[in-house]
C-alpha cells in the first residue's frame, strides 16, 4: 500500500500492541517447563513463539527462556510471532484508525492520499492482504489470507520472501524430534511421532511396539514373539498338541499340554510325572500268555508303563515277558543299550514265568543290561525288568540276536592262554571259508560294549592238533574273519590261525571248526591277543 502524505496525529490511542496469531498454527505439545532433563534436546517442543527450551544443568530439568516479543509500537499493526521459526510479522489493520484513515506499518494512522484505483494502493505484500481504493477515503488495507491448510502436521503461515510478494509456507513437523516426519504428513514415515525411540532405522527392542516401523512389532534379533501377545499353539516334546506363552524377553516359553496324555509313557504336561491321572492299560506281554516272540534277530520296542511283577528275581521291579523257540542248541543274546531306562535282564527256563537262571543288571558301565546264555532245542522264556521298585517305568529297546552254539563246549572267552578240547558230535556254526566247516565245532564267545574294540589273535598250529582245522571268528550272526590251511605250520599243514579286530557291541564267537564233517579229534587253541 502506498502512502502519500502522512497524519502525524492519529485518531485512535498508540500503545504497546498484543501479539495477535495472523492465523492457525499447527505445532506439536509443548514441553513442559520444570520436566527433569538431561540434554536441550530434550525440552525443545520445536515452536520458537513460546519461548527457547533448554535444559537447567544446574537444576537438571526444563527452562524457558521468554520470546522477546513482536511489538512494534505502531498501534494499529496487527503483530503475531510464526511457529516454527519466531519470526514477527507485523500486519497494518485500518479497523484501528479512523474512518477516513489508514494504518501504515511504520508511521501508525495516516490520512491516504487520494487514489483512482486499486494498482496505485498495492503494496506488493501478499501476506498484509490485497490492498483497495476508494476514491472517497483513498487506499485501504486489504485482510490478510488464511494459510491453514487443514492439515493438522503442518505448521503454516505466510512468508513475504516467499515466491514473488509473498505466499503461504506448510512446514511438516517432527513433533518428537527424532528427525522423521509422522507417517503420512507430506512423505513421512515416522508411524509413531509422538515417541523419539520409534522410527525407521531404530533399534527393535522387546516392548510390543514396532520401533523400526517396519509393520512388524518386536522382530529383533533372536525374538521369537511379541510380547503380550498371549499364548500360542505348539508341539510339546512328547508330540503331543500344547501351548506356549510369549515371555518378558520375547521368547516362547517351553511347549507343554494342560493335561497328560495317556498310554504314551511321556509327562506332557512338564511337571515331572507320567501320565498323571491316567489309568495306563498293562503291556499285551506283562503276562505269560502274551510273551513276545524274539526268535528273529532285531530290536523291539517295548515299554514297562502299566507292567506288574510276574517274573521275580533279577532285582525286585515290574516286567515284561518274551521268548525264543530254537531247534537246535542255541546262543541268545539280549541288551537295552542306549535306553536311559534302569533296566536288568533275566533268562526264566522253559516254564514261565519260571525261577531266574541267569540275571544281568548294570552294563557297560551303566544302567541298562546286557545277557547272553546258552539253550537247548525248546521255547524258552525271558524277562525284561525296573532294576527296582523306585525305578519309573518307561519305554526301552530290547535287541536280540540267536546264534547256532555248540553241542560240546561253549566257552566264555576272558583272557589270551591256551585252551584244549575235543570236538565231536553235529555242526551247527558254519564259515564263510573251508567249504563251509561242516563239521563239529566248540565255540569260545565273549561280548562287547558300544564303541569296544579288540584284537583277537588265535592258532591251531600246534603238536596237540594233528587234524584238518578251520578257525572262524562270528559277530552276532556275521562272519568277521575265517582261516583254513595256515601253510605256514611246519607241524600240521592243514592248521588254521587268524588275527582280527572286533569292533562294536554284541556277542563275538571263536569258533574251532573243521573242514568237512569227518575233520574233528582234539586240539590246543593258543590265544596269544584278547
Amino acid at each position: 500500500m502506498s502512502d502519500a502524505g502522512t497524519d502525524s496525529t492519529p485518531t485512535v490511542d498508540s500503545g504497546a500492541d498484543a501479539m495477535v496469531d495472523s492465523g492457525p498454527v499447527d505445532s506439536g505439545p509443548s514441553m513442559d517447563a520444570g520436566r527433569a532433563c538431561t540434554a536441550d534436546a530434550e525440552c525443545d517442543d520445536g515452536l520458537a513463539c513460546n519461548g527457547a527450551d533448554y535444559c537447567d544443568l544446574t537444576t537438571m530439568v526444563c527452562a524457558v527462556r521468554p520470546h522477546a516479543g513482536c511489538d512494534d509500537g505502531i498501534a494499529c499493526t496487527a503483530d503475531s510471532c510464526g511457529d516454527p521459526s519466531g519470526d514477527c510479522t507485523h500486519v497494518p489493520t485500518d479497523s484501528l484508525c479512523g474512518p477516513t484513515q489508514t494504518c501504515d506499518p511504520t508511521s501508525g494512522c495516516v490520512t491516504p492520499p487520494a487514489c483512482t484505483g486499486d494498482a496505485e494502493c498495492d503494496n506488493g505484500n501478499f501476506c498484509d492482504g490485497a490492498e483497495t481504493c476508494d476514491p472517497a477515503i483513498g487506499c485501504r488495507s486489504g485482510t490478510a489470507p488464511s494459510c491453514d491448510d487443514g492439515v493438522a502436521c503442518t505448521a503454516d503461515s505466510c512468508d513475504p520472501a516467499s515466491g514473488s510478494g509473498g505466499a503461504c509456507v506448510h512446514i511438516p513437523t517432527d513433533a518428537d524430534h527424532d528427525g522423521h516426519v509422522a507417517l503420512g504428513c507430506m512423505g513421512g514415515d515416522d508411524c509413531n511421532d509422538s515417541a523419539s525411540a520409534i522410527h525407521p532405522g531404530a533399534t527393535e527392542t522387546c516392548d510390543g511396539m514396532d520401533d523400526n516401523c517396519n509393520g512388524s512389532p518386536d522382530d529383533g534379533a533372536g525374538m521369537t514373539c511379541v510380547l503380550g501377545s498371549g499364548s500360542a499353539s505348539c508341539t510339546t516334546a512328547c508330540g503331543t498338541a500344547g501351548s506356549h506363552s510369549c515371555n518378558s524377553s520375547c521368547h516362547f516359553s517351553t511347549c507343554f499340554a494342560s493335561i497328560d496324555v495317556c498310554g504314551n509313557g511321556c509327562d506332557d504336561n512338564g511337571n515331572g510325572t507320567v501320565d498323571e491321572g491316567c489309568s495306563v492299560p498293562p503291556p499285551a506281554n506283562d503276562l505269560c500268555a502274551g510273551a513276545v516272540d524274539i526268535t528273529a534277530d532285531g530290536s523291539a520296542s517295548g515299554t514297562l508303563v502299566g507292567a506288574t511283577a510276574q517274573a521275580v528275581g533279577c532285582g525286585s521291579g515290574i516286567d515284561v515277558l518274551y521268548k525264543v523257540t530254537v531247534s537246535v542248541r542255541s546262543f541268545v543274546y539280549l541288551d537295552t543299550l542306549g535306553s536311559s531306562l534302569d533296566t536288568s535282564i533275566s533268562y526264566r527256563s522253559t516254564t514261565c514265568p519260571g525261577s531266574a537262571i541267569t540275571c544281568n543288571d548294570d552294563a557297560c558301565g551303566g544302567s541298562s543290561s546286557q545277557l547272553v546264555t546258552v539253550v537247548d532245542p525248546g521255547t524258552h522264556y525271558f524277562a525284561v525288568h525296573t532294576a527296582s521298585s523306585s525305578v519309573a517305568a518307561a519305554a526301552f529297546t530290547l535287541r536280540h540276536v540267536v546264534m547256532p552254539a555248540s553241542d560240546n563246549l561253549n566257552v566264555l572267552l576272558a583272557s589270551s592262554g591256551s585252551y584244549t578240547g575235543t570236538t565231536f558230535g553235529t555242526g551247527h556254526v558254519g564259515a564263510i571259508c573251508g567249504a563251509g566247516a561242516t563239521s563239529p565245532e566248540d565255540v569260545y564267545y565273549w561280548t562287547q560294549c558300544p564303541g569296544q574294540t579288540r584284537t583277537v589273535s588265535a592258532s591251531l598250529c600246534n603238536s596237540s592238533t594233528s587234524w584238518d582245522t578251520v578257525l572262524h571268528v562270528e559277530h552276532d550272526g556275521s562272519a568277521v574273519a575265517c582261516n583254513d590251511d595256515d601253510g605256514s605250520c611246519f607241524e600240521n599243514d592243514f592248521a588254521s590261525t587268524l588275527s582280527t579286530t572286533a569292533s562294536g557291541s554284541g556277542l563275538f564267537q571263536l569258533v574251532v571248526d573243521g573242514y568237512s564233517a569227518s575233520a574233528s579229534g582234539s586240539y590246543r587253541l593258543d590265544v596269544t591277543s584278547f
